[in-house]
């Protein structure tokens, strides 16, 4: 599922590319987290994702371009996938990067 989230949020143009997985190595990005799976059902089962925006200081007012990314990302998940029980947070910042936190859930069938 997190193949798809991915694919679909490089389409949408956010201005950073959007990877699986977390890059320690990369200072910047959009980063998809498959945080569990579990079935609900025999024929479904259930998703927690998570992505991270993490945008450099060096943007000119990093902490509204993380926001506004993140907006952008939330929209694009109702909009087009079946996700629920989205939730964003402010991380907030460490040395060189503001970082906002998408959690939602999302399901299929088997």
């Amino acid at each position: 599922m997190i193949k798809e989230i991915a694919k679909l949020l490089n389409e949408s143009e956010l201005g950073y590319s959007a990877s699986l997985g977390y890059s320690s190595e990369k200072s910047e990005g959009i980063f998809i987290l498959d945080t569990n799976s579990q079935g609900v059902t025999n024929t479904s089962i259930e998703d927690s994702i998570q992505i991270l925006v993490q945008v450099n200081d060096l943007v000119m007012d990093p902490y509204l371009k993380a926001k506004e990314i993140s907006e952008r990302i939330i929209s694009i998940l109702k909009e087009e996938t079946e996700a629920y029980q989205v939730r964003s947070r402010y991380v907030g910042a460490n040395s060189t990067l503001q970082i906002f936190s998408i959690n939602f859930k999302i399901g299929g069938v088997r």
